[in-house]
């Protein structure tokens, strides 16, 4: 991965060197100039990816998270009771340990 970040960076630099010397068309430059300023700010871009990078290391995955309580509130007003007790019977369903209260506001 470093060489690939080395190559490329070493690359972007001779291509936007050659780019601001050689080959900017002065007559239109409303056109070339912004045209090289964005491929210049795509080699910073690529500048701070490839320092980003550099340290990247393989990490182990966390631990995982302690078991703790949930609960499941259904909270209805004059809600129809069907639709109640097909939430009701979905909170049921949810796998994760926890309590279901229904709620009458």
């Amino acid at each position: 991965m470093r060489a690939l970040a080395v190559v490329s960076v070493l690359l972007g630099v001779n291509y936007v060197v050659w780019r601001w010397l050689a080959s900017v068309n002065w007559e239109a430059w409303w056109i070339a100039v912004p045209l090289v300023v964005a491929e210049t700010y795509s080699l910073v871009d690529t500048f701070l990816f490839a320092v980003t990078m550099w340290r990247a290391r393989d990490r182990p995955a966390p631990r995982s998270a302690p078991e703790g309580t949930v609960d499941v509130l259904i909270t209805t007003y004059n809600e129809p009771v069907e639709m109640v007790t097909a939430t009701a019977r979905a909170a049921a369903r949810i796998s994760y340990p926890h309590r279901t209260w229904v709620l009458d506001d």
